[in-house]
């Protein structure tokens, strides 16, 4: 497989042959939860989580109180509507327990359910299927 050069303009023809500069990282702006397929507690999250959520998260917490309830419900929708595996269930303009709006594509791997979550550019929740 050849290598992008750094110089060379990125598009759908070559952005897939991107070296990746730090294998098993996440980009900077976002932020990663990990739980059980219940969405009942946090199993691992990224290390910028707390950073980015403006409130502590970690392992063992539970996801209403880390999210709040009614993301946490509006997100199992998601997920419920997720009727394609290869596809994950998005929520655009989530706001979270502390009044932080997020995009969120949640999916199913394995016995987990992900929760990656970026900053929203929507104005209200908009829940969306591709």
């Amino acid at each position: 497989m050849a290598e992008v050069p750094i110089h060379a303009a990125v598009d759908l023809t070559n952005c897939d042959r991107e070296p990746i500069h730090i294998p098993g990282s996440i980009q900077a702006h976002g932020w990663l939860i990990e739980t059980a397929p219940k969405l009942d507690t946090v199993s691992r999250c990224s290390a910028n989580a707390t950073e980015l959520l403006g409130r502590p998260v970690q392992a063992g917490d539970t996801l209403d109180d880390t999210l709040g309830r009614t993301a946490v419900h509006d997100i199992r929708n998601a997920l419920f509507r997720a009727t394609d595996p290869a596809r994950p269930g998005l929520i655009l303009g989530l706001t979270l327990a502390g009044g932080r709006a997020f995009d969120v594509a949640v999916h199913q791997y394995q016995d987990s359910t992900i929760l990656e979550f970026e900053p929203s550019m929507a104005s209200a929740q908009t829940p969306m299927e591709i």
